[in-house]
């Protein structure tokens, strides 16, 4: 089967990874989406648009990469499992972004894009990075080693990624006011935020354009401010 437009998107069970799905099969890719619970994909499971999905837990290496044979682009929108100190000290982004270079460079995809966080960039264009300041939180610490060493694995690796950093984001559909700048976030990340529409919209103009190889980008849905 030739690659085309085959999208593989890995964590499609979250907020993110659904609307991505939902809007690559309008787009008209030919969309694998590899889920940790099918459960959650029941409501895009009924559409009219059929696409394969697979079920499987994120450590299974070898079914990881056979899945993903045969596939142009591979997008990440697995989100972590930071609640318990024991999955934190487990680094849960480091180890799937391991697979997804392995999986990558195995099967020849053109083009791999992971969601990471908001904490490896720097706050403002000259201003420090979240994961480097002496009051962060003993729970975001984990949390930012894990991001940390998830970003030198994609460094050091030879395939072509990029790496999207975004802040909250919100359960609310695409603007088109989306403002995105490498290796940094406009605005404090605890007070910005992105709607999945717009965090989705950029995703598929990055696998169709590929502007940012290699770099980290920081996403916000911008809100005017209202003239008194």
């Amino acid at each position: 089967m030739k690659k085309g437009s085959k999208l593989f998107i890995a964590g499609a069970s979250n907020l993110v990874g659904k609307n991505l799905v939902k809007e690559a099969l309008s787009a008209g890719y030919e969309v694998t989406a590899w889920s940790t619970d099918l459960d959650k994909m029941h409501d895009i499971k009924k559409g009219k648009q059929k696409f394969k999905i697979i079920e499987a837990n994120m450590t299974d290496t070898d079914a990881f990469i056979k899945a993903t044979e045969n596939h142009r682009f591979l997008v990440s929108t697995f989100d972590g499992e930071h609640r318990s100190e024991e999955k934190r000290s487990q680094k849960p982004r480091a180890q799937v972004t391991k697979l997804i270079v392995e999986a990558a460079k195995r099967n020849s995809i053109e083009k791999v894009i992971v969601m990471l966080g908001a904490s490896l960039l720097r706050q403002h264009e000259e201003g420090e990075k979240l994961h480097d300041k002496e009051d962060i939180p003993d729970f975001m610490k984990d949390l930012a080693e894990d991001l940390k060493e998830a970003y030198a694995i994609l460094k050091e690796s030879n395939i072509n990624w990029t790496g999207i950093c975004p802040p909250t984001v919100t359960n609310l559909a695409a603007t088109g006011r989306h403002e995105e700048f490498e290796d940094y976030l406009m605005g404090d990340a605890h007070q910005v935020s992105v709607t999945v529409g717009d965090l989705v919209e950029f995703i598929l103009e990055e696998l169709k354009n590929d502007d940012h190889k290699k770099k980290l980008v920081g996403i916000t849905t911008y809100t005017p401010v209202a003239s008194s």
